[in-house]
């Protein structure tokens, strides 16, 4: 895990093409950890509510 958060920490360092210290990088990770949760718990109420749409569909 540490390899990998090394690496894209290296590429954002790459792109912006400035050094981030430990405060920003905190703040990076934090902002990608918020995106990701979002977007899981989107996915997981668009599989609820198709499900939910399933199951009404065989209860007719």
């Amino acid at each position: 895990m540490r390899k990998i958060s090394n690496a894209v920490s290296a590429a954002i360092r790459k792109w912006t093409g400035r050094w981030f210290d430990e405060d920003n990088q905190r703040l990076v990770w934090c902002f990608f950890y918020v995106c990701y949760s979002a977007l899981l718990m989107l996915l997981g109420s668009l599989l609820f509510m198709i499900l939910i749409d399933i199951m009404e569909d065989y209860s007719k």
